[in-house]
């Protein structure tokens, strides 16, 4: 007796309740698998690229703002600040790294990023994977990404526009940028930029603030040269009490902690994902509840069935795994059906976020939030199953046969 098949054909039988139990099943199991991963890649993203960087400081304006723009790169700067201010970071002997940058132009979306050498190893990167490291103004080295988004290549020339948005029709026609390096894949923000000298950047728009200056008159002295902000990783503890109110009360700058501004953001978008996630296992335990009704009315409808099946010679557990086998069956199709769903939004989201916001996320096909939910379902139609055994084992045998007409 092939207890399985039993189970199928029962499951054939009527497929407009399976049909039911299962969307419902894979609505719950998309949206807790979505949610949980989406969960997972924003903060392993934020923790990737801002575990080196203890302190932006930048120009006054929104301190999140100026953390967005300067280590997630998603964001425009709060302003510019003078290079001469804030040199003396670097002789600090509270910190270990003060890295400036600098940007405001970008090709064809990708962000063009004037600092120094040092910038790479924020990211743990050594050296290059192809090509050299940018000596000299104009040279630009290539995120992974970028060289493969553009597929461009060592000793491509690139004209960049300014601003940061792709659709930005002022372009630097006479200064070019060559490509001379492109840096290995790190998962990190720096994938997504275009990393150059400081110098590319004051020569790029050198030429504007000449034209602006023909316009009105003459300045005998050169422009103070300007960055955007400064990436400072602390060498102590003691840096988080000292400078940044010291920045923020002395000066004309601010000063912004990575770490606390990023938490802030996570708790404020995390209660969105939480949301969700609640609404997911409401769904879950619904779809659950009719699976159970599924198998009740199987038990109550297929009495006579069953107690044939038992005259045939089958056993009392044989006829609880014939329930058992009908919600395993649907249990399967919603799980798969659910995962299907979850990997095609993610799809569709992660993309939308590349393209409008230039920030790549992994999409898994699988993970380990997956397999703990398949055995939670699992488990849930024990316990549904659980709950029909007495119907199940109350079941008259030759009561219900003799009735039968």
């Amino acid at each position: 007796m092939n207890i399985f098949k039993i189970s199928y054909k029962n499951f054939l039988s009527k497929p407009l309740n399976s049909c039911l139990a299962i969307i419902l099943l894979a609505l719950s199991v998309a949206l807790i698998s979505f949610s949980f991963q989406f969960q997972q890649q924003i903060s392993a993203k934020l923790t990737k690229n801002s575990t080196a960087i203890d302190m932006v400081v930048g120009a006054k304006g929104s301190p999140l703002q100026l953390i967005l723009s300067s280590v997630l790169h998603i964001d425009n700067p709060t302003g510019n600040i003078l290079l001469k201010d804030v040199e003396y970071l670097t002789k600090n002997p509270l910190i270990s790294k003060a890295i400036p940058i600098s940007y405001g132009d970008n090709y064809k979306g990708s962000r063009i990023v004037g600092t120094t050498e040092e910038f790479k190893t924020l990211y743990e990167i050594e050296k290059v994977e192809k090509g050299r490291e940018a000596s000299s103004a104009l040279e630009v080295v290539l995120g992974a990404n970028v060289a493969k988004k553009h597929n461009l290549k060592l000793n491509d020339v690139l004209i960049s526009s300014h601003g940061l948005m792709e659709e930005s029709v002022e372009s630097h026609d006479n200064h070019s940028l060559k490509v001379v390096g492109i840096y290995p894949a790190s998962n990190s923000v720096i994938d997504n930029l275009i990393v150059t000298p400081l110098a590319s950047i004051w020569d790029l728009h050198k030429h504007e603030e000449e034209s602006h200056e023909e316009d009105h008159q003459d300045h005998d002295h050169e422009a103070p040269k300007e960055i955007t902000s400064v990436l400072v990783k602390f060498r102590s503890p003691m840096g988080f009490l000292q400078l940044p109110r010291s920045i923020n009360e002395k000066t004309n700058m601010q000063a912004a902690l990575t770490k606390y501004q990023l938490e802030k953001l996570f708790k404020y978008t995390g209660i969105g994902v939480q949301v969700i996630q609640l609404i997911a296992i409401a769904v879950l335990f619904i779809s659950v509840f009719s699976i159970y009704i599924s198998l009740y009315k199987i038990v109550n409808e297929r009495r006579y069935e069953l107690a044939l099946m038992r005259v045939y010679g089958a056993n009392w557990f044989q006829l609880v795994l014939v329930v058992f086998y009908e919600g395993l069956i649907i249990v399967l199709l919603g799980y798969l059906l659910g995962l299907v769903l979850s990997n095609f939004g993610g799809a569709y989201l992660y993309h939308y976020i590349a393209v409008n916001y230039n920030y790549v996320l992994e999409q898994n096909i699988l993970t380990l939030i997956d397999a703990y939910l398949f055995v939670a379902i699992l488990l849930l139609l024990v316990m549904a199953t659980l709950f029909n055994i007495k119907s199940i084992f109350t079941i008259n045998v030759s009561k219900i046969l003799s009735n039968e007409k």
